[in-house]
């Protein structure tokens, strides 16, 4: 600081004694901040310049082309040129017709593929679903063809006369009050049967109905996943134009 103090009072007198009016204390820009931001600013000023004069360049060089293509156009043209570039011109608007009506083809498909792929995606989750349930009506048909068999084994068995000659052996033997004793227990005892046999045909009937419905509509849902299979595959060759 001593060394700035001592420069600006040792500034310079011009002829009239005065200070010089334009005298800037350089010994400041000693410091690295202000060298730093100095030389950057110098930097940005010398690349502005740098491209200021690219771009004068490049607008020199569009000026002589556009002159020259200027001059040329302006030369006299043979009918055989003229002819040749006529062709070549037409040939340039069909090729851009071309490529127009290509693009809007594409455009087309696209919107078709998209559509497609959203439809293929809702046909999955549709026989995904339809997996899931034939695959629930199998399980449930497995269970009632269970009950079924143990119905069936039901229906050939005839259980309760063993228990009740135990029954009568001990209470005395066939006396004839026993006897009429077990009469009557058989005679419950069929009917009891006669009406569980009823129940059992009941039940083996509602059973079969349902096993019945039950692959009636597992048939549908195979169906339903064969058509839906057919319906993508027809699809896919429409688009692809197979």
């Amino acid at each position: 600081m001593a060394n700035y103090e001592s420069n600006i009072r040792d500034v310079p007198q011009d002829d009239a004694g005065d200070d010089q009016a334009d005298y800037f204390p350089f010994a400041m820009l000693e410091h690295p901040s202000i060298r730093k931001r100095t030389w950057m600013n110098v930097y940005r000023q010398q690349e502005m310049e740098k491209d200021k004069a690219a771009e004068e360049f490049e607008r020199g060089q569009e000026k002589a082309l556009l002159a020259q293509e200027v001059a040329l156009a302006a030369q006299p043209m043979g009918p055989e040129v003229r002819a040749v570039m006529n062709h070549l011109i037409n040939r340039i608007k069909k090729q851009d017709a071309k490529i127009k009506s290509q693009d809007e083809r594409i455009d087309k498909l696209e919107r078709q593929m998209g559509m497609m792929l959203q439809n293929m995606q809702k046909q999955e989750n549709e026989i995904a679903a339809l997996k899931a349930e034939n695959v629930e009506l199998r399980r449930v048909c497995a269970a009632q063809q269970v009950s079924i068999d143990t119905l069936a084994i039901q229906m050939n068995f005839t259980p309760g006369e063993d228990q009740i000659r135990e029954l009568l052996n001990l209470r005395g033997g066939t006396t004839p009050e026993n006897r009429a004793t077990y009469d009557g227990l058989r005679g419950q005892e069929n009917m009891m049967l006669r009406q569980q046999l009823i129940l059992i045909d009941q039940r083996f009937a509602s059973h079969t109905k349902s096993i019945n419905e039950l692959k009636a509509r597992i048939d549908h849902v195979e169906q339903q996943q064969n058509m839906s299979e057919a319906a993508k595959s027809q699809q896919m060759m429409a688009v692809f134009g197979v």
